[in-house]
């Protein structure tokens, strides 16, 4: 049975059966039902957020794709290691960049420390994997790095290695 979203002046609920669970969702975006129905599922109330609007594409330079291993080797003292695979959908980690204006940076900052909390959330971002530019669902894999451009403050170079889900 689908689950269904409440919402009411205590805030906002999911409801699946009988069980109904307050959920941390931040004003923003309508969260899809699958969203809500994968945090029943998982015990997590994660929401994927839409960062189109804060973000540009990322630049090349720097791009880099690194897929997690899918696998487990386990070596023995005689004949050949056993091999199995760990998942069937490994993330892929990505190191990115953006070049920002001060303005843009100052959005960032915010938006990362607001909407994603510093990292932890998932978003969206258009990426290229190897099959032509297409949104993502990533998430930060640490902090990000940021540096001004050309000895001036008015530009930015911010850095950061996420990884991205059905990669």
């Amino acid at each position: 049975m689908a689950g269904a979203l409440i919402r009411s002046g205590q805030g906002s609920f999911a409801q699946r059966g009988g069980t109904r669970l307050r959920l941390p969702l931040r004003a923003g975006p309508r969260v899809p039902l699958a969203v809500l129905e994968d945090a029943f599922l998982f015990g997590t109330a994660e929401a994927v957020l839409a960062s189109s609007d804060v973000l540009p594409r990322p630049m090349v330079t720097g791009y880099e794709l690194s897929p997690e291993p899918a696998t487990i080797r386990t070596e023995f003292e005689i004949g050949s290691p056993r091999v199995r695979r760990r998942t069937a959908a490994p993330n892929m980690q990505i190191a990115l960049a953006w070049r920002l204006s001060d303005a843009e940076f100052a959005a960032f900052r915010t938006w990362f420390a607001d909407t994603i909390l510093h990292g932890a959330a998932w978003f969206v971002q258009d990426l290229a994997l190897g099959d032509g530019i297409t949104s993502r669902e990533c998430r930060f894999v640490g902090a990000y790095k940021a540096r001004p451009i050309a000895g001036t403050i008015a530009y930015w170079e911010v850095s950061a290695t996420v990884e991205a889900r059905d990669a």
